[in-house]
């Protein structure tokens, strides 16, 4: 894509996109790399239409691999800066020392990986946090059992190895990102996929360097994107078992998930059918989990009744906060920026087959009635990933 061919509007956002997305370095090395995957994207951007081919989506073509600078930065970065995240997770929380709902994760890994069911390991660790004491009298209490599951499962060291697998999905997702982005955009704009890994990475290096990245939000998320990827990609086996996968993982993705199969029903596309399938397949084991639930527990009439606040959209604006001090131009509320520029660019092409993503950047609005409390702000891991890799479709 020559840039005399391109208006002063579409060149100033391309850039402006780039400036926006900047890393908001801890080190000089951070700094460093950043700086050179802004070249490397200028140099993609010079070379254009150059890497827009036949051979685009080829496994082992070259344009099929420009997203690997991306996931190399985002390795060597997240291990030089995460070694006191992965000195917290090679230690058992310790009983009645430990507060936060992440301990309390961590607590029930590792009382399973010593041959315990994850019903009772979650009760047990939930107990002896120090702050709750007890498991509230509520279903939305117990997180579904999927993630901690595959924790166990995941090989090496006790806490490591849960460390690595997160690098693993991470570097996973960046790809699945750019493969995208590059399929959503029209042939001579391919080569902008690359934007894509290139808005994300923050805010995945944000959890790579944090205990955050027990959250099961962010392991739902990266089997959201392989499904969309994929969706995209004409994979139907991809679609529906990453699409489980993630609904079993976190529960409230039935959301956007829902909200995505009536735009393929209202569209008339198949996809709908393969959803509703999917969704199905999680109503049985949700169905089996609360009844779990349901004979540990004293029920009461409200063991099933759904959180909810009065907070309006100050929680909303609290999961617009999360992680935003990873860019740096955070002190502008970027992520309200990139939300807007999102929702723009979704809604002025809602026509076409990308329209679905809306589902998912539109999953706050449920955060008005949902939740709990301002504390609910690392939600913005249900959506946000899907607005930052939705931002440059302004330029089409």
């Amino acid at each position: 894509m020559k840039l005399k061919n391109l208006s002063v509007i579409y060149y100033l956002s391309l850039f402006a996109i780039i400036a926006l997305g900047f890393l908001n370095p801890t080190n000089r090395l951070d700094l460093m790399l950043e700086i050179m995957l802004v070249g490397y994207i200028l140099w993609i951007i010079k070379k254009g239409k150059d890497l827009t081919n036949k051979f685009f989506f080829k496994p082992f073509s070259v344009t099929a691999c420009l997203s690997i600078p991306f996931i190399l930065v985002f390795l060597v970065t997240s291990w030089r800066n995460s070694l006191e995240l992965r000195t917290y997770l090679i230690h058992e929380p310790v009983s009645e020392t430990y507060r936060s709902d992440l301990d309390d994760f961590l607590k029930t890994y590792y009382l399973m990986q010593r041959g315990q069911e994850y019903y009772l390991s979650f009760s047990q660790a939930v107990t002896e946090n120090a702050f709750k004491g007890y498991v509230a009298q509520n279903l939305w209490a117990w997180r579904m059992p999927t993630v901690f599951y595959f924790w166990k499962m995941i090989p090496g060291p006790a806490g490591i190895s849960i460390y690595v697998a997160f690098l693993l999905l991470a570097a996973l997702a960046l790809h699945a990102v750019y493969r995208i982005l590059a399929r959503l955009l029209p042939e001579t704009q391919r080569h902008l996929g690359i934007l894509a890994p290139y808005m994300l990475y923050p805010y995945l290096h944000f959890a790579a360097r944090d205990k955050v990245l027990l959250h099961t939000e962010w392991w739902a998320v990266f089997f959201m994107l392989f499904a969309i990827y994929g969706y995209v990609s004409k994979k139907p086996v991809l679609f529906m078992g990453c699409l489980l996968i993630a609904l079993l993982m976190r529960e409230l993705f039935i959301i956007p998930v829902g909200l995505a199969g009536i735009w393929f029903w209202l569209k008339k596309d198949k996809t709908a059918v393969r959803i509703l399938i999917t969704i199905g397949g999680f109503g049985l084991f949700f169905v089996l989990h609360s009844l779990i639930v349901k004979r540990l527990m004293f029920s009461t009439a409200t063991f099933a009744s759904p959180r909810v606040h009065v907070l309006g959209k100050d929680i909303i604006l609290s999961t617009l906060a999360f992680g935003a001090w990873e860019y740096f131009f955070f002190r502008i509320r970027i992520f309200l920026v990139f939300y807007v520029l999102a929702v723009f660019g979704l809604v002025r092409h809602l026509h076409r087959s990308y329209g679905f993503l809306l589902c998912f950047v539109l999953m706050p609005v449920s955060f008005l009635i949902l939740g709990s409390s301002i504390y609910n702000d690392y939600w913005g891991i249900f959506y946000l990933p899907f607005v930052l890799i939705s931002v440059p479709l302004i330029l089409v």
